[in-house]
C-alpha cells in the first residue's frame, strides 16, 4: 500500500479532478479548480479511481470535509483504501458512571458493554464528586436554573470515572449510551435499557475531542493513563483499521 505521505504530493503536469466517493459511475462534478497543464485521458473506466487527484472525505469526529490529494499514478483501489484509513482515529474519552448507576449496582453491566465492544479501559477510579469539581465539570451550566439540582445529584453518592480508548471512541461511546432522556433512548442502548429519566441517565460521556481533553484532565490529571494493546485486538478489527 502506498504510504500516506506519498498521497499528499501533487506531481507536476497532472490534471486534477474532483469526484464523489458515492460511486465511481456517478456523473463527474464540474471541477472548481484547474491548472494549465494539458488534460490527460482517463483511459479505461475501470481504472478511473487510480487517476483521481482529489478525494473528499468526511471527518468522523468533526463532520468537516477533509480533502486528500492523490494523483493518477497512485495504485488503483489501494490508494483509495489508504485515504479511508486517514479517517480512522484512535481516541480517548471520559466516561462517568453517575451516582444512580453506582446505587443501582450497574457498574459491572455497563463496563462489560464497553469491553465487549472492543474498547480499552485505560484508567478507572471511584471518587466522590465535590461541589467544586462539579462546577468545573459543568462550567457551562453553572448559571442555568437547573444547575442546583444537577450538582445535588452528582454529589449525592460516589461515581466511577473511566478513560476509554478506541477507534472513534467519542462517537462510539455516545452511540452506545443513547439519547440523553432515558424515556427516548432506543432499546439496546444503555439508557434505553436501564434509564427512564433525563437527569438520572446513568452515564456521562465526553461529546467532542475538546471536551474529552478537558474532562480527562479534571479526573485523571497528569499522565496517569495506562495504555496497552489487548492480546485479542486482532479479533476486534482488521490490521489496517488502526
Amino acid at each position: 500500500m502506498r504510504p500516506v505521505a506519498s498521497l499528499l504530493k501533487e506531481p507536476s503536469g497532472t490534471h486534477r479532478k474532483r469526484v464523489s466517493l458515492r460511486g465511481r459511475n456517478e456523473k463527474r462534478k464540474s471541477p472548481n479548480w484547474e491548472d494549465e497543464s494539458p488534460r490527460k485521458p482517463l483511459g479505461n473506466p475501470r481504472n478511473r479511481l487510480a487517476q483521481v487527484a482529489k478525494i473528499e472525505t468526511i471527518s468522523a469526529t468533526s463532520g468537516e470535509v477533509c480533502n486528500v490529494v492523490v494523483c493518477n499514478v497512485c495504485t488503483p483501489l489501494l490508494s483509495l483504501a489508504s485515504c479511508f484509513c486517514l479517517e480512522k482515529i484512535m481516541e480517548t474519552t471520559l466516561v462517568l458512571l453517575k451516582p444512580d448507576c453506582v446505587q443501582r449496582r450497574l457498574i459491572g453491566e455497563i463496563i462489560g458493554r464497553f469491553e465487549r465492544k472492543g474498547l480499552n479501559i485505560v484508567a478507572m477510579k471511584m471518587l466522590q464528586v465535590t461541589p467544586e469539581l462539579s462546577r468545573e465539570h459543568y462550567a457551562e451550566h453553572v448559571s442555568k436554573p437547573f444547575y442546583k439540582n444537577l450538582e445535588d445529584f452528582i454529589t449525592s453518592a460516589p461515581i466511577v470515572a473511566l478513560a476509554i480508548e478506541g477507534l472513534e471512541a467519542i462517537r462510539v461511546v455516545r452511540d452506545m449510551l443513547g439519547a440523553t432522556n432515558g424515556l427516548k433512548a432506543a432499546p439496546g442502548t444503555i439508557r434505553g435499557d436501564f434509564s427512564s429519566s433525563r437527569q438520572m441517565n446513568l452515564v456521562h460521556a465526553s461529546d467532542s475531542p475538546e471536551s474529552a481533553a478537558r474532562e480527562l484532565q479534571l479526573y485523571f490529571p497528569g499522565n496517569t493513563l495506562c495504555r496497552y494493546t489487548p492480546t485479542l485486538v486482532g479479533s476486534f478489527r482488521a490490521s489496517d483499521e488502526g
